[in-house]
């Protein structure tokens, strides 16, 4: 049965917390150890899978921009036995720019040995659907 999850919540929370302070070690131990774990960044280039690419993900944080203020517009979380994911929309100043990015995130997440991990992670900034779509008329 799938059912909303404070846990997972806090989990997803915390892994925001700890890219922005930019702990590399602690945000490998968020990742999943198994050979499923994938991992898909903003940029075309960004899409990393396995466990061996723990520390060049944990790199990837420490060399973006750092975040001068992250506010949450929207955070949920569900859980189904040992798999759960979470939904989360943040806007985020990055240090040097002035005008604030919507990030929206999805992780999702499998039970390992009684820890909840990063089995999956999405992420993309909102973009108008004009840019893609040239007959559509633009976004207001």
């Amino acid at each position: 049965m799938i059912r909303p999850s404070s846990e997972l919540l806090a989990v997803s929370r915390r892994w925001f917390v700890t890219v922005m302070s930019r702990e590399k070690t602690t945000m490998r131990k968020f990742l999943s150890a198994g050979d499923h774990f994938r991992f898909i960044g903003t940029a075309e280039e960004e899409l990393w899978s396995g466990p061996a690419t723990h520390a060049e993900i944990a790199e990837h944080f420490t060399r973006m921009p750092a975040i001068a203020q992250r506010d949450e517009l929207l955070a949920e979380a569900f859980e189904a036995g040992n798999i759960g994911w979470s939904f989360c929309i943040h806007k985020v100043w990055f240090e040097g720019r002035e005008a604030p990015l919507v990030f929206r995130a999805t992780l999702v997440f499998a039970r390992e040995s009684g820890s909840w991990k990063i089995a999956q992670r999405h992420a993309s900034f909102s973009s108008p659907n004009d840019l893609y779509e040239p007959d559509r008329p633009a976004d207001p």
